[in-house]
């Protein structure tokens, strides 16, 4: 099965450096196969008959092991992702002049937890849906951190469990299907 790991928190600012080739390689020295990264940000494709939860201990130990720091990392099987952006809202991507975000949300957090955190207001003209567990998020550019969904994502409940890309990462990750 094809699969997208996310590796939260790495490459930022120079904190938590994991170099791609030597992920890459150690990967596949552990039996993972077709495995391509995408920019530095930490999205790896790879197949495995693995389950999710497996993958999920084996990328996080190995990530500990060979680079020395602890980060969560979210397992998506591809055909989900695909389902899912083929469902997004009609306003996600919709122009260029927004700023577009896929949050993916890492369990145990549910996407439905975030969305009961949220009232019926939002702020800054931003738009927010869920589809399965993926938040879909829409604002100005410009405005970002003053949105209220923005608020609620820095909770620690909230921020801990979650990973985000902006739209073209997010839909460029389809083409490593």
């Amino acid at each position: 099965m094809r699969y997208v790991a996310l590796l939260r928190g790495i490459n930022v600012s120079g904190k938590n450096k994991v170099a791609m080739p030597l992920l890459r390689s150690s990967l596949s020295d552990i039996g993972f196969k077709n495995i391509v990264t995408y920019i530095n940000s930490g999205n790896v494709i790879f197949d495995s008959e693995l389950s999710d939860v497996e993958i999920k201990m084996i990328f996080e130990k190995l990530i500990f092991d060979v680079f020395g720091i602890n980060i969560l990392v979210g397992i998506y099987a591809m055909n989900d992702i695909e389902h899912t952006l083929k469902n997004a809202p009609s306003w996600w991507n919709a122009d260029s002049v927004d700023k577009h975000n896929a949050i993916f949300v890492i369990p145990p957090l549910k996407s439905s937890d975030i969305m009961n955190k949220l009232n019926d207001s939002s702020s800054l003209g931003e738009q927010i849906a869920r589809v399965d567990n993926i938040v879909f998020w829409t604002t100005k550019d410009g405005v970002l951190s003053k949105t209220f969904f923005s608020k609620i994502m820095k909770q620690k409940d909230i921020y801990n469990f979650i990973t985000i890309r902006n739209a073209a990462t997010t839909l460029k990750l389809l083409s490593f299907k």
